[in-house]
């Protein structure tokens, strides 16, 4: 595919070259499907665009070793063809930036939606493993994991520093740990609930000695919060919540 993204990039080269005129939508379409897949793929837009970048700079210095001895025709490269070479690089940076912007964001809206269906499945439908599990799946979170609830209680809006979705965002962000599964969060009642993974086989013990751990690392003022009994399936997680939304009323 790399070398078909190459020869998809000289043939717009000289196309336009050749017509004078900028590529159309039309034509720079492959590229802009090209960095919609790197995406799904999880290569940076840095990594993608210094990629481009070498492309483009191979191609150039090919086009100065074939005049290099030829004064008149370097001449021609240099004073003529280098504003095109700089105009064809800068239109495919953005084409390539613009588009894997937009399927990232396609892709967190798609997973948002995703997430609010399972959360709201757990509370609403807990009997429909089917749905939960399917869900889960989708989001790539394992449906028979087990999973702790942690109940935090959000301040009001005249003093929160942003929106209950970005305390949540924040909480969920601060409490991921690297290398797990990353926790499921939702808004429910004025409070954030975020379920962690629980690793296979963890003991009682370690587990309230990590969950401690990682809750010392939140920033100051700290949320009050509630953590309920591991859980597994929408039920269990239902459970696990509704546990840590009593711990709080303690």
């Amino acid at each position: 595919e790399i070398e078909s993204m190459i020869r998809v990039n000289v043939g717009i080269w000289f196309r336009a070259l050749l017509d004078g005129r900028p590529p159309d939508a039309d034509t720079l379409r492959p590229v802009a499907d090209f960095a919609r897949r790197r995406v799904h793929q999880g290569i940076p837009m840095t990594s993608l665009l210094h990629s481009f970048r070498v492309g483009c700079t191979v191609l150039w210095q090919a086009f100065l070793d074939g005049v290099q001895h030829q004064h008149a025709a370097r001449d021609e490269v240099l004073l003529r063809i280098s504003p095109y070479m700089l105009y064809h690089t800068d239109l495919l940076g953005q084409t390539i930036s613009h588009a894997y912007a937009d399927e990232q964001r396609r892709g967190e809206r798609w997973q948002s939606r995703l997430q609010h269906e399972l959360c709201s499945l757990v509370f609403d439908r807990s009997e429909d493993v089917e749905g939960f599990h399917e869900r889960a799946q989708a989001l790539g979170v394992d449906p028979l994991a087990r999973r702790i609830a942690l109940a935090f209680l959000l301040p009001p809006p005249g003093q929160a520093r942003g929106s209950a979705e970005d305390e949540l965002e924040a909480l969920t962000g601060q409490l991921a740990p690297a290398g797990e599964p990353r926790p499921i969060g939702t808004l429910r009642r004025a409070h954030a609930l975020i379920w962690m993974a629980v690793p296979s086989g963890e003991n009682t013990i370690h587990r309230e000695r990590r969950l401690a751990g990682q809750l010392a690392q939140l920033p100051a003022p700290r949320a009050p919060v509630g953590v309920g009994l591991a859980g597994m399936g929408p039920q269990g997680w239902r459970l696990s919540a509704e546990q840590a939304l009593r711990a709080l009323d303690i």
